[in-house]
């Protein structure tokens, strides 16, 4: 074996055990397209930069197995409110998908649509919406987004279960000790 392949061997060695020796799973595969729907709503004319916001996700298409109940955490990263001279807009950052089992992953994903729950009239590019007319950008509840997984997406490794007792001596009972309570006299 030469000493390259010593190397790596031993870098996956380390890394499997960092991670508890489990395998990650992926869920969804690069290229995949996922469905959200805005759980509360987001205008360019009261929201600010940093304001959160959660989408449920509602389909995943392609090859895809997130877990049912997932919501994707998002928050704003610019505002440019509706003038005379340009159309309203917000950049949107999707950060995280959490799954039921509170598990946070970290997402790269780009908006390839939006569908709205009603009256809303905005285009989505990339990571923003753009409004259709000279208004603001209104995304009531219910809207829909729809997502291209840039990269794939992993779940990390469970945590191993530790056994209730680490060492066998600990689940072995202790004899309890008490202090003696005759003393001797000598006569």
């Amino acid at each position: 074996m030469n000493i390259g392949m010593a190397s790596a061997l031993v870098a996956l060695l380390v890394a499997a055990t960092a991670n508890g020796g489990g395998a990650q799973e992926i869920i969804t595969r690069r290229g995949a397209e996922i469905e959200g729907k805005f759980v509360t709503s987001i205008s360019s004319k009261t929201d600010h930069r940093g304001d959160a916001f959660t989408l449920d996700v509602k389909h995943a298409f392609g090859k895809s197995s997130i877990p049912s109940g997932s919501v994707i955490e998002g928050h704003i990263v610019s505002v440019l409110r509706a003038t005379r001279r340009h159309r309203a807009r917000m950049e949107l950052s999707l950060d995280d998908l959490k799954t039921p089992r509170a598990q946070a992953v970290p997402l790269r994903l780009e908006i390839t649509s939006f569908a709205s729950a009603g009256g809303e009239s905005a285009f989505a590019s990339a990571s923003a919406l753009t409004s259709t007319n000279n208004g603001d950008v209104v995304v009531k509840r219910g809207g829909l987004l729809r997502l291209k997984a840039l990269e794939d997406i992993v779940l990390p490794p469970r945590a191993a279960a530790k056994p209730a007792h680490d060492n066998a001596l600990e689940s072995t009972p202790v004899p309890h000790w008490r202090p003696s309570t005759y003393t001797d006299e000598l006569i």
